[in-house]
């Protein structure tokens, strides 16, 4: 399968504002629809606050940037919550490596992104969510 590219994405993100605060309002909305949900994060070394259903992610919601990755199976309801100024990238696996990016774009939107030193054998050319969460700042 072709990796779908997500470079428009990745260019929007640069261009909307976006605080901690902000992320963790929308977390909490998110939670409030979803019985059962919980956020896992820590404050001081993450950035991202993962939003679980016991141990399967339901969405990774960046604290920096407007940006939010979620399963397809909760997007109709979390739409109801999500902020029209989030970027949203909605995944149908974690671990499919379904998306491209160009380099630069990645970098731009995510300048702490270490794809691929991180992750040897992950390209730009195919990677995935889980991929996309671990490399980024």
């Amino acid at each position: 399968m072709k990796a779908t590219p997500i470079d428009q994405e990745l260019a929007l993100i640069s261009t909307l504002a976006w605080s901690k605060t902000d992320a963790i309002q929308q977390a909490a909305m998110v939670v409030s629809l979803l019985p059962g949900a919980v956020t896992s994060w820590d404050e001081g070394d993450e950035d991202w606050i993962q939003v679980m259903d016991g141990a399967a992610t339901i969405c990774y919601i960046h604290v920096r940037r407007p940006f939010i990755m979620l399963l397809g199976k909760f997007s109709e309801t979390l739409y109801r919550v999500i902020e029209a100024r989030v970027v949203v990238l909605v995944v149908d696996s974690w671990t499919e490596r379904a998306f491209s990016a160009d380099l630069a774009g990645l970098r731009k939107a995510f300048p702490g992104y270490i794809l691929p030193d991180a992750l040897p054998g992950r390209s730009v050319e195919a990677f995935s969510a889980e991929d996309l969460w671990f490399a980024t700042d």
